[in-house]
């Protein structure tokens, strides 16, 4: 059940939608969600989850004992990708977004873990251990041989409205267990330029920014810059300026992800 949401307005005019997802009784660990078409997707006891954005009960959309979680819906909203693990090794599936039956899409013995669909819908981005630094990969939505994209490591990306940008993360810091931390292994934002192969930093801080979002034509990011506490930001990718838009004191952020005009996260 999604009981509890509220929007915040910013400069951008992108609608933040604060989903506080709690089940009768007693909160449970709601992971990684994500929002598009009116509906979220959500991992629950290592199951997905679908509810209205705009609340009232969830739907179970799968059951297997094993873990299913990264779920991503795709660009038109009619199949949700996501990582499982059904055989003892996670690996790439899609599906419809009402539920139904998987498609598996990788089969190589190490993990895959789903980023992001490219903007065109026709394909999957994921990370994968195949590789010693977890570089990217895509794969066919429909199925087919995984190939490397023009990323090397890659933990979290977005692409611009019009495909030719990408923002990400290419380091993997741990927060749960990295709590504060900053050195060199920290998340930084870059952003890659798709037809000319070029990189560049967008962002320094020494402790986190992650999770970009690409809303029309501002990027959001999660952040602990200023107090200590995951918040939201958006980034003037002109200055290079960020602007905090969530002020949370007591909790973090957590599992930003975006969809349409709304941000939904934990």
């Amino acid at each position: 059940m999604l009981n509890k949401k509220y929007s915040i307005r910013t400069p951008a005019a992108i609608a933040i939608l604060v989903a506080d997802l709690l089940f009768p009784a007693e909160p449970l660990l709601i992971k990684n969600p994500d929002i598009g078409f009116g509906k979220i997707v959500f991992t629950l006891e290592d199951d997905l989850w679908l509810v209205s954005d705009r609340g009232g009960a969830a739907s179970r959309l799968t059951s297997h004992p094993g873990l299913e979680t990264f779920a991503k819906f795709s660009p038109d909203g009619r199949r949700i990708a996501f990582t499982a693990e059904y055989d003892g090794n996670r690996d790439v599936y899609v599906m419809p977004a009402e539920g139904g039956r998987p498609l598996r899409l990788t089969f190589h013995p190490k993990s895959d873990e789903v980023v992001e669909w490219l903007p065109d819908g026709k394909a999957v981005l994921f990370r994968s251990e195949r590789t010693k630094l977890r570089n990217a990969f895509m794969v066919p939505a429909g199925g087919g041989p995984s190939l490397p994209y023009p990323f090397d490591r890659v933990r979290f990306a977005s692409f611009s409205q019009d495909g030719r940008f990408a923002a990400l993360n290419r380091n993997d810091s741990d927060r749960m267990h990295w709590n504060g931390y900053k050195g060199g292994d920290q998340q930084d934002l870059w952003l890659a330029d798709l037809e000319r192969l070029s990189f560049s930093r967008l962002t320094d801080y020494p402790g986190y920014d992650n999770r970009p979002m690409w809303m029309k034509d501002a990027l959001f990011f999660a952040s602990d810059r200023q107090d200590g506490r995951m918040n939201l930001y958006s980034l003037d990718l002109k200055d290079k300026t960020a602007k905090r838009i969530t002020f949370f004191k007591d909790w973090d952020v957590v599992s930003p992800s975006a969809g349409g005009d709304k941000i939904v996260f934990v």
